[in-house]
């Protein structure tokens, strides 16, 4: 008998997706902003990825608000999700995962994950996806945005 092809492990991108997909405003609309708060929750995330998380240049993305920055882990890898509430006060999430240190792919990658409006992008060192329950135009706009902020990284 022919062996059982092994599963494919889904991306990191999709398992994002699926726990994106879980979030609602109540979500998010309880949380602290408190910019003491906030300033330790990047700290220890800045750490986890080894990338400085910029959180002035983080908290003045157009319309949205930042609310939170946690250490989750994809294949044993920190993953850091960084949680903003959009004006409706659904929350749009940019998560970034190191890689290994080779040329960047040169292009943003807009695709729907899961229902959810996505844009995806890397720089030579980290890989970043930008994901809500959002409009494509809004996520091209802060996506835009948030590049800037890591060109250098």
């Amino acid at each position: 008998s022919t062996p059982t092809p092994e599963p494919t492990k889904p991306s990191w991108r999709m398992e994002v997706a699926s726990y994106q997909k879980l979030y609602v405003n109540e979500t998010v609309a309880h949380l602290d902003t408190d910019p003491a708060i906030l300033t330790r929750q990047f700290e220890r995330a800045s750490k986890a990825v080894n990338l400085d998380l910029m959180q002035d240049a983080l908290k003045g993305v157009e319309n949205l608000t930042l609310a939170r920055a946690q250490v989750l882990g994809f294949s044993g890898k920190p993953l850091v999700q960084i949680v903003y509430k959009d004006a409706k006060g659904m929350p749009i999430a940019l998560c970034i995962i190191a890689k290994n240190n080779e040329a960047p792919k040169d292009t943003t990658k807009f695709e729907d994950l899961r229902g959810l409006s996505s844009a995806t992008w890397e720089t030579g060192t980290h890989q970043f996806l930008l994901i809500g329950d959002t409009t494509d135009t809004d996520i091209k706009t802060w996506s835009n945005e948030l590049q800037a902020t890591f060109k250098d990284a």
